[in-house]
């Protein structure tokens, strides 16, 4: 599996905030839907909490696997900024990932896209040498506050951005440019899908009414992993 092992260990050495985010982002950059991702991630989660049990203790592993439950229920495959139906986002990730194959800098994540296209709107009119505040990126880009700094860090890593945690990021003048084709490609994408959008919207909701059992499956492993950390704990502080 694609996964950037340096984000990865570096969220389990951080007490693993947003390990479950890598991995989800890591398994749509393979082309899975969020319920897939989900479903093809979670053994490879339950050892990131085991692994932050034995560094860190229960209660590490316990908030991790809380804001898991949280961030993957809320999850979606749509993009923060965009209001475009599924039809169109299929076309516009198909793009995406044939030009990824060409220059490897391009995003395909979701939450990776959405802030390109707001640090492009900021651009347009600030300029890219200006820093933007994190939180304001979280408000406007729909990224999850535990989800921006580890966006941040693999758009740095592809030299698109430049990121510091006090400062804030702001787009590279490679980074403008990618941003630009992002908009370009999206524009693209809706072209010629207006009277498919009703019918979009319709299976979007079917969808949604299937897929909410597997929600609470997968509400019912993490809590769970949950209980058995909290029995430990209790379990050590009475022999304790």
């Amino acid at each position: 599996m694609a996964i950037s092992r340096r984000l990865f260990h570096s969220a389990i050495e951080e007490g693993g905030m947003g390990m479950h985010l890598i991995l989800l982002a890591s398994m749509k950059d393979q082309g899975k839907s969020v319920i897939e991702a989900r479903e093809a991630m979670l053994p490879f989660l339950e050892n990131g909490l085991l692994a932050l049990e034995q560094r860190f203790g229960p209660q590490a592993a316990i908030n991790e696997a809380k804001l898991a439950v949280f961030d993957l229920n809320n999850a979606s495959d749509e993009v923060g900024m965009l209001s475009i139906n599924s039809m169109q986002q299929t076309k516009y990730y198909h793009k995406l990932r044939d030009e990824k194959a060409k220059n490897s800098s391009v995003p395909t994540s979701n939450a990776a896209v959405s802030i390109m296209l707001f640090l492009l709107r900021t651009a347009r009119t600030l300029g890219n040498k200006v820093w933007v505040d994190l939180d304001l990126v979280t408000e406007q880009a729909g990224v999850s506050f535990g989800q921006i700094n580890i966006e941040c860090m693999s758009l740095e890593e592809s030299g698109l951005v430049e990121f510091d945690v006090m400062e804030g990021v702001r787009v590279t003048d490679e980074g403008l440019y990618i941003a630009r084709k992002l908009k370009d490609w999206l524009e693209w994408s809706e072209k010629d899908n207006h009277e498919t959008a009703s019918h979009g919207k319709g299976r979007d909701d079917e969808n949604k009414t299937l897929q909410k059992p597997m929600f609470s499956l997968w509400n019912v492993v993490l809590y769970l992993f949950m209980a058995s950390a909290i029995l430990k704990m209790v379990a050590h502080f009475v022999r304790g």
